[in-house]
């Protein structure tokens, strides 16, 4: 690229942030664009105080894979102090609670859990080759869309139909954000492996911490506060009049606002989620698990308690619980209500002895979670440019992730340097 190229990155979310390291560290001239007052779009942290002392409260209940191929370029991990939760989860069927534990991380406790009754022993035996034949597939991401949804993939496993239910619309439902399991296989193959070279995480100060150390070498970078009206071409016209000229343009904000800036573009359908946060008074009483609901009783899907992983989240004796649902009322005023039912049953899950005394510290109703990703929305993905010198960023083009994000972000930025350095 011949100096005095200049790319302005529209969005400083996962993808934007990614796109402008890329760009910057190969020397060039970058500016991103943020409208909102904070970098990181949809993965954030808010910090509550109350009475007792201070909380940290994710954006939604966030996870982190520390197997996620791009984190590695990106990321220092270490700094980031990942507290890792245990490999499996606690669900429970209505009557009881078992542990069903990663079949190749953890076999004795995948084996007490057949003994527990949580999985029979021939959906057991079939998920250890199911399983293993995700690690078949490609490291980088999860490749090609399949055509074929996670549910038939189960099914064709020969995994029953109570397993499924029981677990894996609960499991991965929590985090597509979507119990149908229609999404595309090669999505559900891609976090098998995940889960089995890594471990499910957060960092020790909150998943805003991820969006924080990204931007750090940017900080002359970043203008916030920006809002941008209109991209024609390489022009950017911010909401206030300004112009910006560039030499390429990135966008790299939420789809939805993408289809703002660019009407013409087909609909992405969202899965969107409601997370319900507890502060409670026994943090001993709260375990380490993932807590999932396997029956078909009450909004709960799945759940965790942050401070059990991760205590800086909470303050010293006290503990942090969240409680999520897929069903978003139509109603704001409801979400407590929801949240009260959440509650509810995990004081049937829990015990009520541990549950008692929860204070509700907040309730987020999330629409655009995460891009849906089902073979029919794979097949009809954004394209990743809008003209000769305007790329897209966003997980919507990649895997529905941070490493979707990431990886999005650097294929748009090596794009942009690739097309400027081959032009006249």
């Amino acid at each position: 690229m011949s100096a005095g190229k200049h790319i302005v990155v529209v969005g400083a979310g996962i993808a934007g942030l990614s796109a402008a390291r890329t760009l910057a560290a190969q020397g060039h001239s970058v500016l991103v664009l943020e409208s909102s007052s904070r970098v990181g779009g949809r993965v954030a942290s808010d910090a509550i105080e109350t009475p007792t002392g201070g909380f940290t409260v994710d954006r939604g209940f966030q996870i982190f894979l520390s197997a996620y191929p791009e984190a590695r370029r990106f990321l220092d991990l270490r700094a980031l102090d990942l507290k890792a939760f245990m490999p499996g989860a606690l669900v429970w069927n209505g009557a009881r609670t078992a542990a069903i534990a990663h079949p190749l991380r953890e076999p004795l406790a995948a084996i007490t859990g057949i003994l527990a009754g949580a999985v029979p022993p021939a959906d057991a035996l079939r998920m250890i080759p199911f399983a293993q034949a995700a690690l078949r597939g490609p490291s980088d991401g999860p490749g090609a869309p399949s055509g074929v949804t996670a549910l038939s993939r189960l099914e064709r496993a020969g995994i029953s139909r109570a397993t499924i239910d029981r677990f894996f619309r609960s499991f991965f439902g929590g985090v597509f954000f979507d119990r149908s399991l229609e999404t595309d296989s090669s999505r559900l193959d891609f976090l098998l492996r995940m889960f089995a070279e890594g471990f499910a995480c957060v960092p020790a100060r909150g998943m805003g911490e991820i969006a924080a150390q990204l931007a750090a070498p940017l900080s002359g970078s970043v203008r916030l506060g920006a809002a941008v009206e209109r991209v024609d071409g390489t022009r950017v016209t911010l909401a206030g009049g300004e112009r910006i000229d560039a030499d390429a343009v990135i966008v790299a904000t939420g789809a939805h606002d993408l289809r703002r800036l660019v009407p013409e573009l087909p609909e992405i359908h969202w899965c969107g989620t409601l997370s319900a946060w507890f502060a409670t008074p026994d943090p001993s009483l709260l375990p380490r698990w993932l807590v999932l609901n396997g029956s078909r009783r009450g909004a709960f899907n799945h759940g965790a308690a942050i401070s059990a992983i991760a205590p800086g989240y909470a303050p010293a004796g006290r503990g942090l619980f969240v409680a999520n649902t897929a069903f978003l009322p139509r109603e704001a005023d409801s979400c407590a209500d929801l949240a009260e039912d959440m509650r509810r049953t995990l004081a049937q899950i829990l015990g009520r002895a541990a549950t008692d005394g929860w204070e509700l510290l907040a309730v987020q109703r999330i629409s655009h979670a995460i891009p849906r990703q089902w073979p029919a929305d794979l097949a009809a993905r954004l394209p990743s440019a809008l003209g000769p010198s305007v790329f897209v960023a966003g997980d919507h083009l990649e895997d529905a992730s941070i490493n979707g994000a990431m990886r999005s972000g650097r294929l748009a930025a090596e794009r942009a340097i690739a097309t400027l350095s081959s032009a006249p």
